[in-house]
């Protein structure tokens, strides 16, 4: 497994077009910097769950996901460097202030925020790294995307565990947020302009578009249904895309 001390050797990288590479460097360089957004948004999280009474294991996976996402922008930093042929500054100071979205309820307020950064965001975070790591054949990409993949599992998890957890009447006032908070994921995931280069991990903006597209229809709104969320208002949302 990869790591910010020891990075996987592959000579495959060098053999890459200078203005691909060039891409791929700032491909990687942008999700370091995502990855550290996550991170402060799980730390951020952990406090407003606790008082609210949220279960001990989400709570004990929220706080291991925030680890997890710093371990990430480590790798995802390293493997910029690696594609550029050069050292790249690093991501600078950032900034995750949670979004409100205006409930007028707390405990609608952190039913949203856990549905748009776990149970949407992560869970179509491990279908689209799966999809990568099916594509990849090049060992940097391979080893970087299969780390990342068991990670985003659990942090998806702990959001549907989450949501399981809430009664009735909140899954009900959440189910009408729904189009509003996939609004609000999906377009992060389908504006990456970088080229495909599927050997590398990176699947490019079409293809993108399908995968994340396809988690929404086969993963999220099932899990939706699964936890007592009504999901016709997602199923609407999907049917305008």
């Amino acid at each position: 497994m990869p790591s910010s001390g020891a990075p996987v050797v592959d000579p495959s990288v060098a053999e890459l077009d200078p203005a691909l590479r060039a891409q791929l460097g700032e491909h990687w360089r942008a999700r370091a910097r995502s990855e550290l957004e996550v991170g402060i948004a799980f730390s951020a999280m952990l406090p407003r769950l606790a008082a609210s009474g949220a279960p001990d294991v989400v709570l004990r996976d929220l706080a291991a996901s925030a680890a997890d996402e710093r371990r990430h922008a480590a790798i995802c930093m390293q493997n910029a460097c690696i594609y550029a042929g050069r050292e790249l500054p690093g991501p600078g100071e950032v900034a995750a202030p949670l979004p409100l979205f205006g409930a007028g309820d707390p405990a609608l307020e952190d039913a949203l925020l856990v549905t748009g950064m776990c149970c949407l965001n992560e869970t179509v975070a491990t279908a689209w790294l799966g999809a990568c790591l099916e594509a990849s054949t090049a060992p940097l990409a391979v080893e970087t995307n299969r780390a990342h993949l068991a990670d985003e599992i659990r942090h998806a998890r702990l959001g549907w565990a989450y949501l399981a957890s809430l009664p009735a009447s909140r899954k009900d006032a959440l189910a009408a947020w729904l189009p509003a908070l996939l609004e609000a994921n999906a377009p992060r995931w389908l504006d990456d302009p970088t080229p495909a280069c599927p050997a590398h991990g990176h699947l490019g903006p079409e293809r993108t578009r399908e995968v994340v597209l396809a988690a929404v229809r086969e993963l999220v709104i099932p899990g939706f249904e699964h936890v007592g969320v009504a999901s016709d208002p997602a199923v609407r949302w999907l049917a305008g895309r």
